[in-house]
C-alpha cells in the first residue's frame, strides 16, 4: 500500500483540524467511524462518487453528439488523522490531499525524514529549485541509484524541494519519497500505522542526515509560527506598492504544462488574462485592484490560473504569493521568500561566504573610476569612460569564432594593463549572476580557443601598439556600481556571493587573478 504521510504542528492537538472546515461544512467529506478498535486515537472522512465532466468533452462535442451519453469521471478520496508518540499525523488517500489545513503542516517533515532513511548513495531523483529571483526548477531521475553530486545540482544554489531513493537495508521501507509529505509502500496492516508514524517521527528527529546533506540547511525555511514572517511580509507589500523591483520577481510554483497558452489573474470582478505573467504583470493587476477598491489588496487572495488554448485549466488554482520571489535584508539576516515560504540564509554559512569574497582584491582606489550618475545608461557610461581613459571600449562588440553561433561579448572595457572589466549595476542577484558568467566564459574561451584569444590580442594591439603577451595572465575586474556604503564584499546580495565564490574558484583554476571594484552611485531611486 502506498501511503503519503503528513506531520501536523506541535501546536495541533485537535485531530479535526486536519481537514479543512469548508469541506466538512459543504458535506464534501463526511465523517466514518472506524469499526474496530484501533491502538492509536484515528478520524476519518471520506468524499465519494465526486464526478467531473473530463477535460476534452466540450472540445469534441464541436463534432460529436455526446448529448445521449452520461460522460463523468468519478473519484473517491478519505483524509485519515491518527495520533502517535504524541504527535498527529494525517494520511491522505486519492485526492485527499487537496482538503488537508496546509497551514497546520510542518513542511519540512517528508523531506527530513527522507534524507535521514535513503542510502545516500542510491538517490534516483531529485526535484530542486534555486531559491534566486531567476528561478529554475529541476527533476532529475536516474535509471539507477547514484549519490546526491551525480546529479548536477548545485549544493549552493538549489533548494531541495523532494528526494526520493533506497532505504538503507532494514528500514521503514525499500523505498522513499519525501518533500511536505514523506511517501512510503506499506506492507503492514491498519494496526501497524501507529508504530509507522512513530518511526517517521524519530527519523524527522535525528540529526544523522547533516554527514551527507549538510547543504540543505545553508538555506532553512521558517516555520510558520515565527514572528518575523509578517514583518517579512510586509516588506514585500512594501516593494510592490512602491514598484521597487530590484528585490522582487515572479516564478511559477512549477513548470508550466506545454499546452499551457495563457494565464488567468483576478481578485473578485477584477480580472485580467495575459499570456505571460510577469512582474510588469502583477505591478499593473495591483494597480487596477487599488483603482477599483481604493485599498490595497491582499495578495493571497489574488489567484492565478494556467489555461491552455481552450480556457481550461491546465494547473490548481494557485495564490499569487507563491508566485512572489524576494530577497530581503532585515536585522543583519538574509531571507528569501519562494513558494510563498520564507527561507533564511544560515548565519555561518553566510559568514564563510563573505569571509572568502573579502579576499577578492579591491581595486577601487587603484582604478578610482567615475560615479555612475542617475540617468545615464549602461551603455553611455562605458563609452564615456572610454573616451576619458582612452581604453579600449568592447561593450557590444560580439566576437564571432569557430561555428557561426559562437559568439561572446569579450567585457566592456580593456584597460591598458590587461584588465578585462566587467560593469553592471547592483540591481538584483540575478544582473550580477549575469555579468559574474560573462567574465568566466570570456576568460575560459581566452585560455583554450585560438581564435577567439587572437581576436582579442589584434584589437588590444590595434588600440595600444604593444602585443598583449603570450604569458600574460589577465585580471578579470568586476566593476559594479551601488548606492550603499561601503565595500563591495559586504553589501553584495546573498545569491551574488554564493555565485562570486564560484566564479573565483573557476578563475583560479585557470590562473586568473579576480578583483572587484566598486563604482560610486547617489542614493536616489531610479
Amino acid at each position: 500500500m502506498k501511503l503519503t504521510i503528513y506531520l501536523l504542528r506541535e501546536t495541533v492537538t485537535n485531530l479535526g483540524r486536519s481537514i479543512l472546515d469548508r469541506h466538512t461544512a459543504s458535506g464534501s467529506y463526511v465523517e466514518i467511524a472506524p469499526t474496530a478498535d484501533l491502538p492509536f486515537p484515528c478520524r476519518a472522512w471520506l468524499q465519494q462518487n465526486k464526478t467531473k465532466s473530463p477535460p476534452w468533452l466540450d472540445w469534441l462535442s464541436t463534432g460529436f453528439d455526446f448529448s445521449d451519453l452520461e460522460i463523468r469521471n468519478t473519484s473517491n478520496s478519505v483524509v485519515l488523522a491518527l495520533e502517535a508518540a504524541g504527535r498527529r499525523f494525517v494520511v491522505a488517500f486519492g485526492y485527499g490531499f487537496g482538503a488537508i489545513d496546509r497551514s497546520i503542516v510542518e513542511t519540512d517533515f517528508g523531506l527530513r525524514v527522507t534524507l535521514n532513511a535513503v542510502d545516500p548513495q542510491a538517490l534516483d531523483t531529485l526535484n530542486t529549485r534555486t531559491l534566486d529571483r531567476v528561478t529554475r526548477q529541476t527533476r532529475t531521475h536516474l535509471n539507477v541509484g547514484r549519490p546526491v553530486h551525480e546529479f548536477g545540482i548545485d549544493p549552493d544554489l538549489d533548494w531541495l524541494r523532494s528526494v526520493r531513493g533506497k532505504t538503507f537495508e532494514g528500514e521503514i521501507a525499500g523505498r522513499v519519497e519525501g518533500a511536505d509529505s514523506v511517501g512510503i509502500n506499506w506492507s503492514e496492516d491498519l494496526s501497524r500505522l501507529g508504530d509507522c508514524c512513530e518511526r517517521l517521527l524519530e527519523l524527522y528527529e535525528s540529526k544523522s542526515y547533516k554527514s551527507s546533506f549538510e547543504f540543505v540547511d545553508h538555506v532553512r525555511p521558517l516555520r510558520t509560527t515565527e514572528t518575523i514572517i509578517s514583518a517579512l511580509d510586509e516588506r514585500v507589500l512594501e516593494l510592490l506598492a512602491q514598484r521597487d523591483t530590484r528585490q522582487l520577481a515572479v516564478a511559477h510554483p512549477d513548470p508550466p504544462a506545454s499546452d499551457v497558452e495563457a494565464f488567468k489573474i483576478w481578485r473578485g470582478h477584477v480580472k485580467r488574462e495575459v499570456d505571460e505573467l510577469d512582474l510588469d504583470v502583477v505591478l499593473d493587476f495591483l494597480d487596477e485592484c487599488r483603482a477599483n477598491r481604493q485599498e490595497q489588496p491582499d495578495i493571497r487572495k489574488i489567484w492565478v490560473l494556467a489555461i491552455d488554448g481552450e480556457g481550461q485549466p491546465r494547473s490548481d488554482r494557485t495564490s499569487l504569493w507563491k508566485h512572489m520571489v524576494a530577497q530581503i535584508e532585515h536585522e543583519d539576516n538574509t531571507y528569501v521568500l519562494s513558494l510563498g515560504q520564507w527561507f533564511r540564509a544560515d548565519a555561518d554559512y553566510l559568514h564563510g561566504l563573505r569571509t572568502k569574497v573579502a579576499t577578492v582584491p579591491d581595486v577601487t582606489a587603484e582604478l578610482n573610476l567615475p560615479g555612475w550618475r542617475r540617468g545615464v545608461g549602461e551603455a553611455t557610461y562605458n563609452q564615456q569612460l572610454a573616451e576619458d581613459r582612452d581604453w579600449l571600449l568592447l561593450d557590444r562588440r560580439l566576437f564571432f569564432f569557430g561555428d557561426a553561433h559562437d559568439k561572446v561579448e569579450c567585457a566592456d572595457l580593456l584597460a591598458p594593463g590587461r584588465d578585462f572589466i566587467h560593469v553592471k549595476l547592483m540591481k538584483s542577484s540575478a544582473t550580477l549572476s549575469h555579468l559574474f558568467a560573462q567574465g568566466t566564459v570570456s576568460a575560459r574561451l581566452f585560455r583554450a580557443e585560438p581564435e577567439y584569444r587572437q581576436k582579442v590580442a589584434t584589437q588590444f594591439f590595434d588600440k595600444y601598439r604593444t602585443d598583449f603577451g603570450e604569458d600574460t595572465s589577465p585580471r578579470v575586474v568586476y566593476a559594479i556600481a551601488t548606492e550603499r556604503e561601503g565595500p563591495l564584499a559586504d553589501n553584495l546580495f546573498f545569491f551574488s556571493l554564493v555565485n562570486l565564490v564560484q566564479h573565483k574558484q573557476a578563475l583560479d583554476a585557470m590562473g586568473y587573478t579576480m578583483a572587484l571594484c566598486k563604482i560610486g552611485r547617489d542614493a536616489t531611486r531610479d
